[in-house]
């Protein structure tokens, strides 16, 4: 008679993503993060607790240079199986991701189909801001669920952040000393 009480384990296997672009000009990489592929209910990337993966580690997939990909076993496997897991489901994992990830885009479409030039009229201007308003959110949902080290490793190491911080003082030299919230 089987084991009812068995549970199934979970093996998580960590695969490099690649660092390329895809067809709509966006890095594998940050496609991974911003689609919320992999992605656990709690908000985490990764099973593993604390304890058995380093913050480095953990940091890699966060920032989406690492998938996880897990597969239920119903037994644990020796270490010379987990290797011989990981090259078997190599191919899958990268055509998987490639599958997911080539045609990903932003909702970026809109701001960059508008005309650069003095014939920006007030209803663009709000779409853009409402954009602006929906992705501010979803980073801020995206970091809130990275531990505090990491949200300060995350702003303050990379390039992408540091140009963000440049475009929003840029907008507020424009906004010169308009407050929303005194209108």
């Amino acid at each position: 008679m089987p084991d009812t009480h068995q549970q199934d384990l979970v093996a998580a296997l960590h695969y490099p993503v690649p660092d390329v672009v895809n067809n709509n000009g966006l890095n594998y990489r940050n496609a991974l993060v911003l689609s919320g592929l992999g992605l656990l209910p709690d908000g985490r990337r990764t099973i593993l607790v604390p304890a058995n993966i380093s913050p480095a580690e953990e940091f890699l997939i966060d920032t989406g240079e690492i998938y996880e990909h897990r597969l239920t076993q119903t037994a644990v496997l020796s270490q010379s199986e987990i290797e011989a897991l990981y090259v078997s489901e190599q191919q899958t994992v990268f055509d998987f991701l490639q599958s997911e990830l080539q045609d990903f885009q932003l909702p970026m479409t809109r701001i960059r189909s508008l005309n650069i030039d003095l014939d920006y009229n007030q209803a663009e201007v709000v779409l853009a801001l409402n954009l602006l308003i929906s992705l501010t959110g979803d980073i801020s949902d995206i970091m809130r669920h990275m531990s505090p080290g990491m949200r300060k490793q995350v702003w303050l190491s990379s390039p992408t952040s540091k140009a963000l911080g440049k475009k929003l003082l840029k907008i507020d030299e424009n906004l010169e000393n308009m407050d929303p919230r005194e209108v």
